[in-house]
């Protein structure tokens, strides 16, 4: 199988990288930067991939700037290079003369459920609706919608997992490395073709970047420590 990977260049996508690279024969790593990104998120995830920090990628990997991922340029060596899928975690918005490109389709991880949250900062919106058993990600086909594609797998967070000093990067973190295994577990089913798509459909609430401020953060914060603190006080009453 010939495959090409799209994401970014944070240290989660590095791992979405090497992840798929242990077990795959990956052609090509593309990865878009990011305009937007967090430094209290980036020093966070040095504690989550210390072994990627200098992580020998393979050799072709293709370095872009925010925003080109579905330049002419892309497009020409993607399509020269034939690729049987494309799995992509955090780069842009692709549009249908990449998404079409790969013979068997382009796969994404979605840190989120799509029926209930699409877009950006998917936990986040959990959280802020006090949903954390709404928290996980979604495996799913690229298609003209924004994380609308038919449904290969899904998982949520265990919430058992969480930690009462988590802090909303942590939960994040968390569930992006759900995803990216996730995706590894059904890698072989995908290639093979044995998979079977989710009847569930894609109508969430759409998030964009936009609708995410100061305010928003510091309500999602203050919920994720209610929600431990009332878990830690229920604990206490069982003692």
């Amino acid at each position: 199988m010939n495959i090409i990977l799209l994401t970014s260049n944070e240290l989660r996508h590095l791992y979405f990288a090497k992840r798929i690279c242990e077990v795959l024969d990956v052609k090509l790593i593309i990865s878009e930067a990011k305009n937007n990104f967090s430094k209290d998120l980036h020093e966070k995830e040095k504690n989550y991939f210390k072994n990627i920090i200098n992580w020998p990628s393979i050799e072709n990997h293709l370095f872009l700037e925010s925003g080109e991922i579905n330049n002419v340029s892309v497009e020409l060596k993607l399509k020269q290079l034939s690729p049987d899928y494309i799995f992509t975690f955090g780069c842009g918005l692709l549009k249908p003369s990449i998404f079409n490109i790969p013979r068997y389709g382009c796969i994404n991880i979605h840190t989120g459920l799509v029926q209930y949250y699409r877009g950006v900062d998917s936990t986040m919106w959990a959280i802020i609706d006090n949903r954390l058993d709404l928290i996980g990600s979604t495996i799913h086909y690229i298609d003209n919608s924004i994380d609308g594609g038919d449904i290969i797998d899904q998982r949520k967070i265990d919430l058992l997992e969480l930690s009462s000093s988590d802090t909303l990067d942590d939960v994040f973190i968390k569930n992006c490395i759900i995803g990216i295994e996730l995706l590894i577990e059904n890698i072989d089913n995908i290639l093979s073709k044995k998979i079977y798509l989710k009847k569930d459909k894609a109508t969430g609430k759409l998030y964009q970047n936009k609708d995410k401020n100061k305010e928003s953060l510091l309500r999602a914060e203050s919920n994720l420590r209610n929600y431990f603190n009332k878990i830690n006080d229920f604990n206490k009453t069982k003692v």
